[in-house]
């Protein structure tokens, strides 16, 4: 909505859709929050259209909440585009949740609305694909597979929308480790960060790690606790029977004493 003037190729298609984002392990506030953001976020989404289009923001708001998808004619007739390009046709079709434009094919199983398109089934040719340098491109079952940079070059909305939901799934990894920080795990998280680690695998790693840490600790408080000798204070105290009273007290505290002094003298 930023240009000028927007130019739709013919075949087409634009979809508004209210802003999406996700949140792991937060508290009631942190929704409450995140939806507050999310709403300042559509509201200015509502602003740009309106000044745009002149639809109201009553309209607009049903029309994201829906995941409206127009095509190229209905764009220009609603101001979200002002014109369609006849000479560049795209060509499109739909199998599943997956939509293949041009040959290039796209995820909407995460959307509410996914955009009628015609079954590949009815298509009186497979999508036209342009003509790429072998040096850039392969070929793998008949279909050409574009590199980055020729996927930017010619199908720049495709590219720039497929950076954008990378960020967006980038961003979301990041803050999801960010909040399985806690003392003792920083050299974990900072090594999933750079990485690219998953947060469940992250997540693994620290009870792994944690787990690890507490055997460690109850191995060394053994191994201090037979050092010292105290475990042999109730073993001498037990063996001595036939002592009398007296007998019996004076060797436990001679035995602890003796345990004390060795601790004493292994700091």
């Amino acid at each position: 909505m930023a240009g000028d003037k927007i130019v739709m190729a013919k075949g087409a298609m634009m979809m508004i859709h209210n802003p999406m984002t996700s949140i792991y392990g937060g508290e009631a506030k942190d929704f409450r929050e995140a939806a507050d953001f999310l709403d300042k976020i559509r509201d200015s989404l509502v602003s740009v259209y309106a000044d745009r289009t002149g639809l109201s923001s009553e309209e607009l708001i049903q029309m994201l909440d829906v995941e409206t998808w127009l095509s190229a004619e209905e764009a220009v007739d609603f101001g979200f585009a002002d014109e369609i390009e006849e000479s560049t046709a795209v060509t499109a079709y739909m199998r599943g949740a997956v939509a293949s434009v041009n040959g290039v094919h796209m995820d909407f199983s995460r959307f509410l609305n996914v955009p009628k398109l015609p079954e590949p089934n009815n298509q009186r040719q497979r999508p036209a694909v342009r003509t790429v340098s072998p040096q850039n491109a392969s070929t793998h079952g008949g279909v050409t597979i574009l590199n980055l940079e020729d996927l930017k070059n010619q199908f720049p909305d495709i590219y720039t929308a497929a950076v954008a939901e990378g960020v967006t799934a980038e961003r979301t990894r990041m803050q999801a480790l960010d909040e399985l920080h806690a003392p003792g795990n920083t050299e974990l998280i900072a090594n999933a960060k750079a990485t690219g680690a998953s947060v469940s695998d992250t997540a693994v790693a620290i009870i792994k790690a944690e787990k690890q840490k507490r055997a460690a600790a109850g191995n060394n408080m053994q191994q201090d606790a037979n050092n010292s000798g105290i475990n042999m204070v109730v073993t001498i105290a037990a063996e001595d029977g036939k002592a009398t009273l007296e007998e019996k007290l004076n060797n436990t505290a001679k035995s602890i004493a003796d345990a004390f002094n060795n601790i004493r003298g292994s700091v």
